[in-house]
């Protein structure tokens, strides 16, 4: 379903590393959510989405008319949040940090 969105709201005051959030960047919809430390480590606010402020309901719907009214600018974004997960968070990249971390913490 995610991809018939015109762009996905995460509204959470306090997230790990949301998966609904990457599921809708590999669909290449838009994200507006609060920037909190889960969604700062998905969202480069302007260039894979929008972070807005905790409880900030007029900036969600500011964001999303943005979206809604420039259809070139939601495919950008949703374009460059597709790559982010493609290649910043694939199961590939996951595996690489685990095992850069394990040689670090090993003697």
């Amino acid at each position: 379903m995610l991809r018939h969105f015109d762009a996905l709201w995460l509204g959470s005051e306090y997230e790990g590393l949301p998966n609904v959030v990457m599921e809708a960047m590999m669909c290449r919809v838009p994200v507006v959510a609060t920037d909190i430390p889960g969604n700062r480590d998905l969202i480069v606010p302007g260039e894979t989405g929008y972070l807005v402020p905790v409880g900030d309901r007029a900036s969600f719907a500011r964001h999303t008319n943005k979206l809604l009214d420039d259809a070139d600018l939601a495919l950008r974004l949703g374009e460059a949040s597709q790559r982010r997960v493609l290649t910043e968070f694939s199961v590939e990249k996951m595996i690489d940090r685990h095992a850069a971390l394990y040689r670090e913490l090993l003697p």
